[in-house]
């Protein structure tokens, strides 16, 4: 048109015209790609649980779990009962679908301590538990949740995503026992007048330091003895049959990469052969559990500030809650911001290498 206005003439005009045709009609395909790509994303994380039904009960589920811990306490021990009743079955459904397989990550040390948890409040439920009995088992409860849980959650990065069931239970695995851990510290009284006759007894007085700590490591080395001989002589083998294992996915991250580098000394090359292969020696499998180890022991240690300070307490588990929601803001931004941009990106870029133009 602005060729015909500056009098091209009639011919000049309609081969412009053509020309923008052509144009608008190539534009027009780079948008329907970039839009292709967005849609495929969304499709794909709807896929893995974005969706409204899952973001509803999520934050329900959230808010409710907020209002038992503030208003409730003496009620909190059942509500984690009921939350591993829901979400266990549907992480192991989700780790049995997964490829590979990840069953074997229930017999890391988070999933142990929980079942042991859940073991021990069944048990003051069906038996009648001694004052000994039940001042050991607060002990080693203690130590367990408020260390190495409570420092995996910072660690691990754990997020509290609403719409998530994994994530969800990764948070209910390492973060909810100290919540449960806190009531029947600071709010003993409270369940005991609720639960008389299966909260009783005035243990707290006699647990000491020394019983937080060794009764805890004590359950620790329960774990760590039989796992390492089983990593040793099979485990390792497993990833090659489709069961993954917590080892190899940890030495596949962030964390691995460093204990590659720093610990096992292996060049980038090397690590990444190592993780494409899952081809990890017994000595690295070895030197990973000696870590473990070693964290959780020192870990413990902040299980003892906690039990001496209530403050401590409360500031510890704000700090990892604060965490949690964090690291879910960080995941949410890139679901509505940086990932559809990176998508959409990404198609373009590839529809113009296809088209000759280049990135």
């Amino acid at each position: 048109r602005r060729r015909e206005e500056a009098g091209g003439g009639a011919g000049a005009g309609d081969g412009g015209g053509e020309e923008d045709v052509v144009a608008g009609g190539g534009e027009m395909a780079l948008a329907e790609a970039c839009l292709n790509a967005v849609k495929q994303q969304a499709e794909t994380w709807e896929g893995k649980g974005l969706r409204r039904v899952n973001f509803t009960f999520g934050v329900s589920n959230a808010l409710f779990v907020t209002w038992i811990f503030g208003a409730h306490p003496e009620h909190m021990w059942i509500l984690y009962l009921v939350e591993v009743a829901i979400f266990f079955p549907i992480r192991f459904h989700n780790q049995w679908k997964a490829s590979p397989k990840e069953v074997l990550y229930w017999a890391d040390f988070c999933w142990f301590a929980n079942f042991c948890a859940v073991a021990a409040l069944l048990m003051f439920l069906i038996y009648e538990v001694s004052e000994d009995t039940r001042r050991v088992l607060f002990a080693a409860a203690w130590g367990i949740g408020n260390g190495p849980l409570l420092c995996a959650a910072g660690l691990l990065g754990n997020m509290l995503l609403f719409h998530d069931f994994n994530q969800t239970a990764s948070v209910l695995i390492h973060f909810f026992p100290c919540l449960v851990m806190y009531t029947f510290r600071w709010h003993h009284d409270e369940i005991h007048a609720a639960w008389p006759h299966i909260f009783e007894g005035d243990y707290m007085k006699d647990v000491s330091l020394g019983d937080i700590y060794g009764y805890a490591t004590l359950v620790y080395a329960m774990w760590w003895i039989p796992y390492t001989a089983w990593l040793l002589t099979c485990g390792l083998d497993f990833p090659r049959r489709g069961l993954d294992t917590v080892f190899h996915n940890t030495m596949r991250g962030g964390l691995g990469s460093k204990i590659s580098h720093f610990f096992l000394r292996y060049s980038r090359e090397e690590y990444k052969e190592n993780c494409q292969g899952n081809t990890w020696a017994r000595r690295d499998a070895l030197v990973y559990l000696c870590i473990h180890a070693v964290g959780s022991l020192i870990a413990i240690l902040l299980s003892l500030v906690c039990f001496k300070s209530r403050g401590m307490n409360r500031l510890v588990n704000a700090a990892v809650t604060f965490m949690t929601i964090h690291n879910a803001a960080g995941r949410y931004t890139y679901y509505m911001l940086e990932g559809p941009l990176k998508a959409g990106r990404k198609a373009l870029d590839n529809a113009r290498a296809e088209a000759g133009g280049g990135p």
